[in-house]
């Protein structure tokens, strides 16, 4: 087998596979926290081996009434401690205490390698990572001149147009979908998992600088378009931030964006689901439930809901968004 090592924010991985599509898929989604030495000792360790069918549909049949959760066609099922991971096919062993993931992974699952390291590997990176104390948050961040604000959310809500936004006004970035919220004595910091960009091209032709974005590769099934944002907004990009800002977006049809303050119950409750997986093992539930109280406590939190504007005066926009956010400072 060949082994890739990573390191995120301290919390090391050996990942050792018989096929390089596995690794390769992998390492598309992780690569900014590769290392080119072997890591002695990591904190966890990924051994996946290519396999048929056979286990993932057994795994399935016998357990898939009863997952603790169920995304599209992945389930994670519980047995003692440990942890299985199934889309049918294949089907990954998960020790938490140990930190050992084990796997049998199909040719078809791989035959979508972007599921498999996105999806798949991706839910089970992020569990992982929660017993070193890093909780994922579904979520954009930027910030300048002290302002550190967290878009959080799903898919289709305008994280990357309202963070695309912010950017051409001057402000640096983490990521435009994902953050790693961390516990320090004084509150929250956030660190991103640096990744493309994601736009329609409907919006980027608006920006002259993103204007031939519409010939890039499309991500997902929808119209988006990935883009490396270091070729567009060089010197831009940071690795930690402390957020103080929460905004959370919603696309409306309304002419123009309207910004209205939340309680930090009200965030923390708006929080949670942008949070992967924060109930699923009861023994770090509390510690991660208790990070994004003081991360809804340490932060101002507001609704926008965007309107046509943001994407006919984006300029205007994150000068009202910044004008309000003060006003409510006062």
């Amino acid at each position: 087998m060949e082994s890739k090592y990573y390191s995120i924010f301290g919390v090391t991985f050996e990942i050792k596979s018989d096929n390089k599509k596995v690794l390769d898929s992998i390492n598309s989604l992780i690569k900014y926290f590769s290392k080119k030495r072997k890591i002695n000792n990591p904190t966890n360790t990924f051994i996946f081996a290519t396999s048929r069918n056979v286990l993932g549909q057994m795994a399935y049949e016998k357990f898939g009434k009863k997952p603790l959760f169920r995304y599209n066609n992945l389930i994670c099922c519980k047995k003692k401690k440990n942890y299985f991971f199934t889309d049918k096919k294949s089907l990954v062993f998960f020790n938490p205490d140990g930190g050992i993931v084990k796997g049998n992974i199909s040719e078809d699952t791989l035959k979508n390698s972007r599921v498999f390291s996105h999806i798949f590997f991706y839910i089970i990176l992020a569990e992982m990572l929660r017993y070193s104390g890093l909780y994922y948050l579904h979520s954009s961040c930027v910030e300048k001149d002290g302002a550190s604000i967290l878009f959080p959310g799903n898919a289709g809500i305008g994280k990357s147009t309202i963070s695309i936004a912010f950017v051409r006004m001057g402000f640096s970035y983490l990521s435009d979908d994902s953050i790693l919220l961390k516990r320090i004595k004084k509150g929250v910091i956030a660190h991103p998992i640096p990744g493309d960009f994601h736009i329609d091209p409907a919006i980027s032709e608006r920006y002259s600088e993103l204007s031939e974005i519409k010939k890039a590769f499309k991500y997902g099934k929808g119209p988006k378009r990935s883009f490396d944002p270091v070729i567009f907004y060089p010197d831009s990009f940071v690795l930690r931030s402390k957020p103080n800002i929460i905004i959370f977006p919603e696309i409306v049809r309304e002419a123009r964006s309207v910004l209205m303050p939340l309680s930090s119950l009200q965030c923390l409750g708006r929080l949670i689901p942008s949070s992967l997986l924060v109930m699923m093992d009861k023994r770090i539930a509390k510690e991660h439930l208790e990070t994004l109280k003081i991360l809804s406590t340490q932060c101002r939190a507001f609704q926008l809901s965007s309107g046509k504007d943001l994407i006919l005066e984006p300029d205007k926009v994150v000068k009202n968004i910044l004008k309000e956010v003060e006003k409510d400072d006062v």
